[in-house]
């Protein structure tokens, strides 16, 4: 038996339009930085915010690092809960519409 398509109510929005996306490809870099061992310090203390480790803390980088994953995560399943479009992949021939 064919399966057919239901038309999708929500309007179509390509996928990399999506606020949820970007949210997610947030939290992902997040995890792998912090994964990887990369030292926001370094970097940090090079732009300004501190000489020392001890004066980047205490700008809140470390809070940052350990509060980006949840936080990036909990921005993506907010904008997904309730949608306003439907994601569509921008290769498919009919954009969400049957």
């Amino acid at each position: 038996m064919a399966e057919t398509k239901t038309p999708s109510p929500l309007p179509p929005l390509p996928v990399w339009q999506a606020r949820s996306t970007w949210a997610q490809a947030l939290l992902v870099a997040s995890v792998v930085a912090n994964a990887a061992g990369i030292d926001l310090f370094g970097a940090l203390a090079e732009i300004g915010l501190g000489t020392s480790p001890d004066q980047v803390v205490e700008t809140g980088v470390t809070i940052w690092q350990t509060v980006a994953p949840v936080a990036f995560g909990l921005w993506a399943w907010l904008e997904r809960r309730a949608p306003s479009y439907q994601l569509v992949w921008p290769w498919t021939s009919d954009s969400g519409h049957t």
